[in-house]
């Protein structure tokens, strides 16, 4: 596990890359594209200290610093999955680096297959809980308290004054935010139909491979988050693949894009 005086480490080499402070991080997941950013500094995951670079196509694997709707901004561009063979502190290692840097909100993004009818590919959705079930908790490990409490309630760590703040939002921008339960499951492979409908039936709306580790690092933080993700596909079909969620994840990536832009006012004066 990456030790305190490590994260410490990763943190000032970040803070001579940007000044000042950002007031709100954004992660940007498989497909969704980067709002526009004046971008003042940036970073490659690679070159921080005891973090890696993403080996997933679709993931740039850099940190971004700069302004966007004239607002203090840090975007990690990408991120890095348990599927890649890492520990799920350093997978989670960006949202954490994130929150220490002074952000006030962070947004996570990322692509998602549908679970339920009703939710269709190239919806948006606002996560308003997750199921994450023999996953390995990035809160595992040693005790530093430094990082934040060992147990954290993971209840309520999607925040609900922020998903009806993007939901008006989005209803301003012309279309329908409806709030989802996402599935975390471990990847690389696709669910099959049996496991789609057994998560289903546990009360997933959409599954994906990510997002809920970095969810409870943020809780642990004390970081409001707004998780938002792109309905990309059907779970547990034969078609399934990685291409198919990028394509998928364009027309509903570019609504995320927009949505973050428009919110990032409100968000930036919690």
């Amino acid at each position: 596990m990456v030790t305190p005086k490590e994260f410490d480490v990763a943190v000032r080499y970040l803070r001579r890359k940007f000044d000042p402070a950002p007031a709100v991080a954004i992660v940007l997941g498989t497909g969704i594209p980067r709002p526009p950013l004046t971008v003042g500094g940036e970073a490659a995951f690679g070159e921080v200290p005891y973090l890696v670079a993403p080996t997933v196509e679709g993931h740039a694997g850099r940190f971004l610093f700069g302004e966007l709707a004239d607002v203090p901004v840090a975007i990690a561009e990408g991120r890095l999955h348990l599927f890649e063979g890492l520990p799920a502190d350093v997978v989670t290692l960006p949202v954490r680096l994130l929150g220490r840097l002074g952000a006030r909100a962070i947004v996570i993004t990322g692509a998602a297959g549908s679970l339920r009818a009703e939710f269709a590919p190239g919806e948006v959705v606002v996560l308003r809980d997750h199921l994450y079930l023999g996953a390995l908790s990035p809160l595992a490990g040693p005790a530093y308290e430094e990082l934040g409490p060992r147990f954290v309630a993971s209840a309520g760590a999607y925040d609900p004054s922020l998903r009806t703040l993007a939901a008006e939002q989005a209803e301003a921008l012309g279309f329908n935010l409806r709030e989802a339960v996402y599935a975390a499951v471990g990847g690389p492979q696709f669910e099959t139909e049996a496991e789609a409908k057994a998560l289903a039936k546990l009360g997933g709306d959409v599954v994906g491979m990510s997002l809920a580790a970095e969810a409870l690092v943020a809780r642990q933080m004390g970081l409001p988050l707004l998780a938002l993700c792109a309905v990309t596909n059907v779970a547990g079909r034969p078609e399934d693949s990685h291409e198919a969620v990028l394509a998928g994840a364009e027309a509903p990536g570019a609504k995320i894009a927009s949505l973050i832009e428009s919110l990032l006012p409100r968000l930036a004066s919690r």
